[in-house]
């Protein structure tokens, strides 16, 4: 292990053995807080409306808010009010919904006023039927998808610069505020009264909502890498999986307005009742400030990892990551009393437990990590992988070695360790592993044959609690 990958241990664990006793809901909902750090802007320091209806970042890096007072770019420094300085564009407060092209065009759908897509700096307006644009969506850089409010969907192919209507009375209505295509290749069209429809080569088809009255009014769909959907609706949060569909309880009769997939594969929850997190299933509920009554419409993720929440009433606020985690019972661990941490070359990290299990964290998702050998509770302590990708666990009943084909062999006092109670293991640069014990010094093991150290030839004690390697001035390992 690298003196990086030392450090991180031990960071890790300060903060484990810190949360050994924080084990209730509340307890960590008041401390995550304290992981982020928040800007707010509202009218107070250069917006024109603390009220946002859309948020988007683009491919340029500008953070594009919609507001009930203009359409706003942020460069990081200055809100630019984009609609009030091109009025040959834009009628004054009358956007309301935006996407891009992989292209990098970005396309703004108006009240009654046509769409208006903008790239490299050259605005071109795109004339419509006189509805108003509820939604608007992306498929790629030809066709561009049109939620109207009472007047249908259509698409525009920005090849031909023609609009056609998807002529279905069931769409005509009711709003659509969602827009979006799913991993079966099909058109999700959410709708404010009417439910789910799904489209594809001129086939429509309504989704079967399972007599869920809830997801008649939907707001938002997300689809994530498990195959679950969430559905954002006015009255709370819905969760596909596999074939039934299972109310998130916490949510029941909030207003939720959006879901994100952040790039740590957490469900990021916005709601009339604050922001929160959830794992893919839905699970490990955590909100960002408790008791919150911030109305949150939409939160995007930016390039920088930072979380950016538009809200009605109260601004625009930047969620800063202070890249601190903390992981109890309540985000998944078996227990919280932790004996030992060892991070593995994929780059997750194997968190050994003092009842003989053992957890793997890989890009924040929690899971069990397999292996066959019963420790019967026993305590786990070091747990490290070689360079050849053997597993090495150390435990009170002595070390369990796991290989890449998944392979165990558990070391004990019957074939080669000199005492039971293993605390640590480490590797040296010629490849042997050295076995610290609790009570009977160092086992060093070759592969081959065992060799021991300990007071009797050298060791100042027998409760070996480290070992690392160093360079001499020579420049040699020792």
């Amino acid at each position: 292990m690298n003196l990086k990958n030392q450090l991180l241990k031990h960071i890790l664990l300060l903060g484990l053995i810190f949360l050994f006793n924080q084990t209730a809901f509340s307890d960590t909902d008041n401390k995550i807080a304290s992981l982020y750090s928040t800007r707010n802007w509202t009218t107070d320091n250069g917006l024109p409306s603390s009220a946002i209806l859309d948020i988007h970042q683009s491919k340029t890096g500008y953070i594009w808010l919609l507001t009930y007072n203009g359409l706003l770019r942020y460069d990081g420094v200055d809100f630019f009010r984009f609609d009030k300085n091109n009025p040959d564009y834009f009628n004054t407060n009358n956007i309301f919904t935006i996407t891009e092209t992989p292209d990098s065009t970005l396309w703004f759908g108006s009240y009654g006023h046509g769409i208006v897509k903008y790239k490299n700096e050259e605005l071109i307006k795109i004339e419509t039927p006189g509805f108003f644009i509820q939604k608007i969506f992306a498929e790629n850089n030809k066709e561009i998808w049109i939620g109207t409010k009472n007047s249908g969907v259509y698409l525009l192919d920005n090849s031909k610069n023609t609009i056609s209507k998807i002529d279905f009375e069931a769409l005509n209505k009711t709003s659509t505020n969602f827009l979006g295509k799913g991993p079966d290749g099909w058109i999700w069209i959410g709708t404010e009264s009417n439910g789910i429809f799904l489209y594809k080569d001129g086939n429509l088809k309504q989704f079967d909502r399972q007599d869920v009255s809830a997801l008649k009014e939907i707001q938002h769909i997300l689809f994530v890498p498990n195959g679950n959907i969430f559905f954002s609706t006015y009255s709370g949060l819905f969760v596909k999986k596999g074939s039934k569909i299972k109310k998130i309880w916490h949510f029941n009769g909030v207003e939720t307005n959006h879901c994100l997939l952040s790039t740590d594969n957490k469900v990021i929850i916005s709601t009339a009742k604050g922001l929160y997190h959830s794992d893919l299933s839905g699970n490990h509920l955590k909100a960002y400030q408790k008791h919150s009554n911030l109305r949150v419409i939409k939160t995007i993720e930016d390039k920088e990892g930072s979380l950016w929440s538009a809200t009605y009433r109260n601004g625009l606020f930047q969620i800063i990551d202070n890249a601190f985690r903390t992981y109890t019972v309540a985000e998944g661990l078996n227990t919280n009393s932790i004996g030992g941490l060892g991070q593995l070359k994929d780059g997750s990290l194997l968190v050994g437990s003092i009842n003989g299990k053992i957890n793997q964290i890989n890009n924040g998702q929690i899971s069990n990590y397999p292996f066959k050998t019963s420790l019967n509770g026993n305590k786990v302590y070091g747990i490290t992988e070689d360079s050849k990708g053997n597993v090495w666990i150390c435990s009170y009943i002595g070390v369990i070695k796991k290989t890449p084909s998944g392979k165990e062999v558990l070391y004990n006092t019957s074939n080669g360790l000199r005492g039971k109670l293993s605390r640590l293991a480490f590797e040296d640069s010629k490849g042997n592993i050295w076995i610290g014990t609790r009570a009977n010094g160092i086992s060093k093991f070759n592969g081959r044959k065992w060799t021991y150290l300990n007071k009797s030839n050298g060791l100042s004690s027998n409760f070996i609690l480290q070992i690392l390697s160093r360079l001499t001035p020579a420049g040699k390992v020792t």
